[in-house]
């Protein structure tokens, strides 16, 4: 039993590795693209009070696409953790088929999740 669930934690690492991987690229571009978005703002002729605004909404779009993968990624850790603790409250932690498969089931809401946040990491960071 023990060795089921290590091997589907290691299954939801790997896919997070994977994601991480996917957005870091496009993330590193991301942040590129903020900076040179905040360089602008003061090299246009702003106010320092102007510039320091624009500066701050450049930098913001960058910490919302971060936040929003970052709780994807979360919420599927989340659920499958909560969803193997009612595998074993309502089966017990003997490795039966029921408690088998519904460990297996847990894995994969958490692949979709996990799907998921890739999908809207594109969206969220650009393609």
């Amino acid at each position: 039993m023990e060795r089921l669930l290590l091997e589907i934690n290691d299954e939801i690492e790997s896919k997070c590795r994977k994601i991480g991987g996917i957005v870091e690229d496009k993330h590193k571009l991301m942040i590129a693209k903020s900076y040179k978005c905040m360089s602008r703002c003061f090299d246009v002729g702003y106010s320092l009070d102007e510039s320091y605004k624009c500066a701050k909404i450049c930098k913001k779009s960058l910490k919302e696409a971060h936040f929003m993968i970052q709780s994807k990624v979360d919420e599927a850790q989340e659920n499958i953790r909560g969803c193997i603790e009612d595998c074993v409250d309502v089966f017990g932690e003997m490795a039966t088929n029921e408690n088998v498969k519904c460990f297996h089931e847990c894995k994969i809401d958490a692949l979709k999740l996990l799907k998921e946040a890739k999908i809207r990491s594109r969206i969220w960071i650009g393609k």
